[in-house]
């Protein structure tokens, strides 16, 4: 989800627009901030539906995507996301997600 707007400021002497700041974005269930430019610091995952515009989801942690699952209509079918050993970011390793599992209600 987008949380901030990318803010330009137009110069007065040439006309031309200059980036202040990005947008920001966040984790789709919580809101906690993500990087979107950093692959390997958040999640994604899609919903494809057999009669509407899929769903893209950008999650901070596995226990966000499990929490997502208990709200989302699946009726063709979900991209899971990627479970990587590579990955060391608190809420995305695969400790974290079979932690996550076990909380499953």
């Amino acid at each position: 989800m987008k949380i901030k707007d990318v803010v330009r400021e137009k110069c007065s002497e040439c006309g031309k627009s200059n980036r202040i700041s990005d947008e920001i974005y966040g984790c789709d269930v919580c809101g906690n901030v993500i990087d979107l430019n950093n692959g390997y610091d958040f999640l994604r995952s899609a919903n494809f539906h057999t009669d509407s515009e899929n769903e893209n989801f950008q999650l901070c942690s596995w226990k966000c995507f499990f929490a997502l699952l208990q709200t989302i209509e699946v009726d063709y079918f979900l991209d899971f996301p990627v479970l990587s050993a590579d990955t060391l970011q608190k809420g995305l390793t695969i400790a974290d997600f079979w932690r996550a599992v076990k909380e499953i209600k």
